[in-house]
């Protein structure tokens, strides 16, 4: 009498769909180790803070006359001015008539707690208000003292380089790479960006990173509280903590471990403390009018395309603040991205590849009237591009033998495992 087969289960099943998911076919697994030491990087944060330094001083006015105030573009049309001005703010005497963002940052960070109607003077006050770790970093640096806020806030632009150059060049590390490549968060146009004009990409990126890193370090309460910072940050880097529980996630499930707590760690803080703050905005401040978010994002590629013609046909070239370099720059990021996701989505089986995939097709989805506005697409981008670059450079074709710190009886297995091929 012939037995009759079993039908799998539901847990197998999710299983074969998830090892499917999580490891292409033939696709070689990321030789891991240990990331470099926290003393190791210092060096390299060292540079990264002068990097960020020079252009702060750029900025600002050095060596001629300094204006703290100047990165930050404030404009008069909103009254903004005048408020901080009444405060003690020491104002720019030429000022532009929508100013930039960084002024947001430095009118909330005379007023973080939204105690005053400082934040009625912003475009979208309750928008603007929801990023409120870089103006409370600035306030609390300046003991709040509003003279001193632009000049706190400067600082914390340059240690958020220092710190995003070293997480980096840890991560970078645990994958066989040298740490000195953790500069490579210096240059990328979006935190060069955020620098250079009083935003929060720098700090935000830099805090993603860090989570990252403490995720690999299995330090998942303290990068949890990273990836909190993140969403206090810029709204939106939550996505960092949600990327990597899902990796987390699967790879746990395919090795038969627990997996909940861990995850919960990671997405929990971030997302109790955003939809907190996010609700002490909603009851402090005036609604806004429509901002229009999901206007900005297309299908994938569709905007770059339309950019790409406009460029070919000569229509965007006044709204590059740099020329050509403009061109070259949004050239070489569509391709970074492009290359990028399509090697995360062979090369999966890394919480890096999951990061490289999500983050890159958000960078894919941009409408076109927006990537126009060079320093804006490249804030926007800067997460995307700071999630793909770091994954390429840990996945790159050169690579040393052996990965970073990587325990001695681990070396000595894979030596083993390779002479047995």
């Amino acid at each position: 009498m012939t037995a009759t087969p079993q039908r799998p289960s539901v847990r197998s099943r999710l299983i074969s769909i998830l090892s499917w998911l999580h490891t292409a076919p033939g696709a070689p697994r990321l030789p891991t180790g240990r990331q470099a030491r926290w003393r190791r990087v210092l060096p390299v944060a060292l540079v990264g803070a002068v990097f960020a330094a020079i252009v702060v001083a750029d900025g600002i006015g050095l060596p001629g006359k300094v204006d703290p105030t100047a990165p930050f573009v404030v404009g008069y049309h909103f009254g903004i001015h005048e408020a901080l001005a009444a405060r003690g703010v020491p104002i720019a005497d030429e000022l532009s008539q929508y100013g930039y963002d960084g002024q947001w940052f430095l009118g909330q960070a005379n007023d973080p707690l939204l105690f005053t109607d400082l934040a009625l003077t912003f475009d979208y006050p309750r928008y603007r208000s929801i990023r409120v770790l870089l103006p409370a970093l600035g306030w609390l640096l300046a003991a709040g003292q509003p003279a001193a806020t632009p000049w706190a806030l400067l600082v914390v632009q340059i240690l958020a380089v220092a710190l995003g150059c070293a997480a980096c060049g840890r991560l970078v590390s645990a994958y066989g790479r040298s740490r000195w490549w953790g500069l490579v968060f210096a240059v990328i146009p979006g935190v060069w960006v955020g620098v250079a004009y009083g935003t929060a990409e720098p700090l935000g990126v830099a805090l993603a990173m860090l989570g990252v890193s403490l995720m690999i370090d299995r330090r998942y309460g303290w990068a949890g509280l990273a990836f909190a910072g993140t969403g206090l940050t810029k709204e939106t880097y939550i996505a960092f903590a949600v990327g990597a529980a899902c990796y987390l996630a699967v790879d746990a499930t395919l090795k038969g471990e627990r997996w909940l707590r861990r995850a919960a760690l990671l997405v929990v803080p971030g997302a109790v403390s955003l939809i907190g703050w996010w609700a002490y905005v909603e009851v402090s401040l005036p609604p806004d009018q429509n901002y229009g978010v999901f206007s900005r994002f297309a299908a994938p590629f569709v905007g770059w395309f339309e950019l790409f013609g406009a460029m070919l046909a000569g229509d965007f070239k006044e709204n590059y603040p740099f020329g050509w370099a403009s061109e070259a720059v949004l050239i070489t990021s569509f391709v970074v991205l492009v290359v990028a996701l399509a090697v995360a989505l062979w090369l999966r089986q890394s919480v890096l590849a999951y990061l490289a995939a999500g983050w890159g097709l958000f960078g894919l989805i941009i409408a076109g009237f927006l990537l126009e506005r060079f320093l804006s697409t490249q804030r926007a981008l800067a997460p995307a591009i700071a999630a793909t670059v770091v994954f390429l450079i840990a996945v790159g074709w050169r690579r040393r033998k052996e990965p970073v710190d990587q325990p001695p009886e681990l070396v000595a297995a894979g030596e083993r495992a390779g002479a047995g091929r």
